[in-house]
């Protein structure tokens, strides 16, 4: 008898381990953003360990350390070499079009460091522009991006570059001096 296979696809809503959140440069949680750790923790569909801001933001999907949630950046994994883990917070949303965040089983494809999920960072260029903003928060809390592209038929060039500063100037008083 000739040899005869039958495949099937999953589907990835039958499948919790094959589930996607994509978040979109025209998201309105994005423009409001000043780290990738803020962004994530408000959109709910995970939870990004931070005390403050300016501080360590890790992912720890799935229950496992930050040091299991790859970081990818169009196909290239940009986890620290030193430590095995990202800080979000030094990651800004401004630089990116496109999140995917997979917290499933199915991001073991990116290797041991992915146990917990992976979450993709991609930027693609489709249209010449010139963005050029500035976010202002709490405690003097300054974010001045720009964001430049030129397409052409056979070339994209792009610049996206940010400056982002915290003046902590909050009132305190040390109540152990007389």
């Amino acid at each position: 008898l000739p040899l005869f296979e039958v495949f099937q696809n999953r589907h990835p809503s039958s499948n919790p381990g094959l589930a996607q959140y994509h978040f979109d440069s025209k998201d309105i949680r994005y423009t409001g953003s000043f780290s990738l750790g803020e962004l994530l923790s408000q959109s709910g569909n995970m939870f990004i360990r931070m005390n403050s801001n300016g501080s360590l933001a890790s992912p720890p999907l799935r229950g496992m350390g930050a040091a299991h949630t790859a970081l990818i950046w169009n196909g290239f994994n940009i986890q620290s070499s030193m430590n095995g883990q990202s800080d979000l917070n030094l990651v800004s949303p401004i630089l990116f079009d496109r999140f995917t965040l997979q917290p499933g089983a199915g991001s073991a494809l990116w290797g041991s460091s992915a146990a917990g999920g992976t979450l993709h960072l991609s930027s693609n260029d489709s249209i010449s522009s010139l963005q050029i903003g500035q976010q202002n928060g709490s405690w003097n809390n300054r974010t001045t991006f720009i964001r430049s592209s030129l397409v052409k038929k056979r070339i994209t060039v792009s610049l996206r570059a940010f400056h982002q500063d915290f003046a902590n100037n909050y009132q305190y008083r040390n109540t152990a001096l007389p």
